[in-house]
């Protein structure tokens, strides 16, 4: 019985994967761990389901380190699996984590598109330099530098704000902003930069896609921002 128990949730576990990677736009690896047995299984009831994805595209030009999510008491539509789709019967409940490390957030604030919005609002670029972002001590440093050796850095500057839970939970917010070396960019610079890490530290997006989220804890330190939160799915998130 334990044998097949086992055979059961490997085929599953199997089913499952194959239904997530069809959703995903990128990702560099992915486990999924259920606990069911037939009985259960023949009603599309799992005691519990367990995803890790590693390098997962969440936005345009920016990657988690790993996503994970732990839903307990778990009922599915198997057809619908089997067809490459996760569809709940009723809403669950269940754990997320999220880490994205410095180098991430250093990509995606580098983009072509994003830089020609930072010259539009005063900055001084050039393609010797970029903006990068730096985690640690519970607070996000963003530092202009140089990409080549002997480069000039036209608009040296360090940012630092400090990354924090809003009182509902529903997302972070960058607080105590402030300057704290070189020229001091224009004010609709600074606006542009935030605006851009609030984008990007935003989870309204699962939300959108069936899965609301509280944030209950917050790390930065590192090199890598980390949030548990709990999770309220009301469907499966997909692409």
């Amino acid at each position: 019985m334990q044998e097949k128990t086992g055979f059961t949730e490997q085929t599953v576990n199997k089913v499952v994967e194959m239904a997530i990677t069809s959703q995903l736009q990128k990702a560099d690896g992915l486990e999924v761990r259920i606990k069911t047995d037939l009985n259960k299984l023949r009603r599309g009831q799992l005691d519990s389901l367990a995803i890790a994805i590693y390098g997962v595209l969440l936005q345009p030009n920016l990657e988690a380190e790993i996503l994970q999510l732990q839903i307990s008491r778990i009922t599915v539509k198997l057809l619908s699996a089997v067809r490459g789709k996760i569809r709940l019967i009723h809403p669950s409940e269940g754990t997320f984590r999220l880490v994205i490390n410095e180098a991430s957030f250093t990509t995606a604030l580098n983009t072509d598109s994003f830089r020609e919005t930072l010259r539009s609002r005063g900055y001084a670029d050039q393609q010797d330099a970029r903006i990068r972002c730096l985690l640690c001590d519970n607070t996000i440093t963003f530092r202009t530098e140089p990409i080549r050796n002997n480069a000039e850095v036209p608009q040296h500057f360090v940012l630092i704000a400090t990354p924090e839970i809003a009182p509902e939970g529903e997302a972070l917010l960058l607080q105590q902003v402030r300057y704290v070396e070189g020229q001091e960019p224009s004010p609709e610079f600074t606006s542009a930069l935030l605006a851009r890490m609030h984008e990007f530290l935003s989870l309204q997006d699962f939300g959108r896609k069936g899965m609301l989220l509280q944030i209950q804890q917050l790390d930065v330190s590192a090199g890598k921002l980390t949030l548990q939160a709990e999770a309220h799915i009301e469907q499966f998130p997909s692409s």
